[in-house]
């Protein structure tokens, strides 16, 4: 494990990480690939000293039995909302990049987090799937569509990230997400030359997760 004073904890059937230090709390929904335990570098845009942090693992990821499914992850989510809820908040971010932006936006949706930060994010996981196989009808094929533009809605502050070389999930999905949000406070940066998995490497991505966080 690469996270640091962090703990395996599982609540309700939900593996995350947990480092208690604050009343502060950041929670982060991580991508599609690899596992929770591998996010060691969003500690480097908050300092573990000022907040605590959870970061939530997935059914049927690392080395987990069970099958990953909408249904499943959204579970884990209810699961996560939960355990926080134990530890009585003061403010919450939440985080989600990629597909755990699907994630965070429901947790948004069952308890508004002070802040919510999405990083390459798409409206509907069946559109971009359509993108990419637009020869077969996978808006009916896909039985797990993520629809996140329905979850966000109404969320407040909120700050979407995405690289304008995505071609993973091209800008459309979060500028169409973006648009649909209806809550105050809502801002989208793009990171010009920066792809899906090398957003992180570029200056203006740390400078706008870091001042968000702060």
């Amino acid at each position: 494990m690469n996270l640091p004073d962090a703990s395996p904890v599982e609540y309700e059937g939900t593996r995350m990480y947990v480092h208690k230090a604050t009343d502060n709390w950041v929670v982060i929904y991580h991508g599609n690939a690899g596992s929770a335990c591998d996010r060691s570098y969003y500690l480097n845009y908050f300092s573990p000293k000022n907040f605590s942090y959870i970061i939530v693992e997935y059914a049927g990821y690392s080395n987990d039995k069970n099958s990953p499914s909408q249904s499943a992850l959204m579970q884990n989510v209810e699961a996560a909302n939960n355990y926080i809820k134990t530890q009585n908040p003061t403010t919450i971010t939440v985080i989600g990049e990629s597909l755990g932006t699907a994630l965070a936006s429901y947790h948004s949706k069952i308890n508004p987090p002070n802040k919510l930060l999405l990083i390459s994010p798409f409206d509907s996981l069946s559109r971009v799937s359509q993108s990419h196989y637009w020869f077969y009808p996978t808006s009916l094929m896909l039985l797990d569509k993520f629809p996140a533009v329905k979850w966000v809605k109404g969320s407040n502050n909120v700050l979407i990230i995405q690289g304008t070389m995505d071609t993973l999930i091209p800008n459309i999905f979060g500028q169409a997400l973006y648009e649909q949000i209806s809550g105050k406070n809502k801002s989208l940066i793009k990171i010009p030359g920066a792809g899906h998995n090398d957003i992180y490497d570029f200056q203006l991505t740390v400078e706008e997760i870091t001042k968000f966080l702060k």
